[in-house]
C-alpha cells in the first residue's frame, strides 16, 4: 500500500481525549501503536519518508508532507490489521494528525529488495559456516 499524508496544522482529537495538539506527536502515537499489529499479521513497513523538496509539481497538485509504503502479505491480512487497530483505538491518533491522505494498493514492477537481501544474507551465511568450522 502506498500512503501519501498531509498533516493538520494542529492535531484535532474528538472530545474526551486529552492529548496535546501537536500533529507529529499524534502521528508518532499512531506509528508506535501499529507496529505490533503490523508484525502480528506478517506485514512490513518498507519505507516512511518526509518530503524535503519539490521536483515536478503541476498546478493544483496536493501538498503532501510524508509518504510511506507498507507490504501486506494479503488483502485479508490488511483487513485484519485495519480491524485490530480500530478495535484498539489506535486510529484516533491517525485521524487527529492527518488532514488528508491518499492510500492505494500498488503492485511492484521493479524491486531491488531481493538484491539487497541476498547481499546481506550471503555474508551472514558465510559467517555461520566459518563459525561452524572453528568449533
Amino acid at each position: 500500500m502506498h500512503n501519501l499524508v498531509r498533516h493538520r496544522a494542529k492535531a484535532q482529537y474528538r472530545p474526551g481525549y486529552s492529548y496535546d495538539d501537536d500533529p507529529r506527536a499524534a502521528d508518532r502515537r499512531y506509528a508506535q501503536g501499529i507496529v505490533g499489529p503490523l508484525l502480528r499479521y506478517g506485514n512490513v513497513i518498507l519505507i516512511v519518508a518526509r518530503r524535503v523538496g519539490r521536483f515536478i509539481d503541476p498546478p493544483g497538485a496536493d501538498d503532501w508532507h510524508d509518504a510511506a509504503m507498507v507490504r501486506y502479505r494479503s488483502r485479508r491480512d490488511f483487513l485484519r490489521f485495519a480491524l485490530a487497530i480500530e478495535r484498539k483505538g489506535i486510529v484516533v491518533h491517525k485521524w487527529a494528525a492527518i488532514e488528508k491522505t491518499h492510500i492505494f494498493p500498488v503492485k511492484p514492477m521493479l524491486s531491488l529488495m531481493l538484491v539487497r537481501s541476498t547481499v546481506a544474507f550471503v555474508p551472514a551465511l558465510v559467517g555461520v559456516a566459518l563459525y561452524g568450522l572453528v568449533l
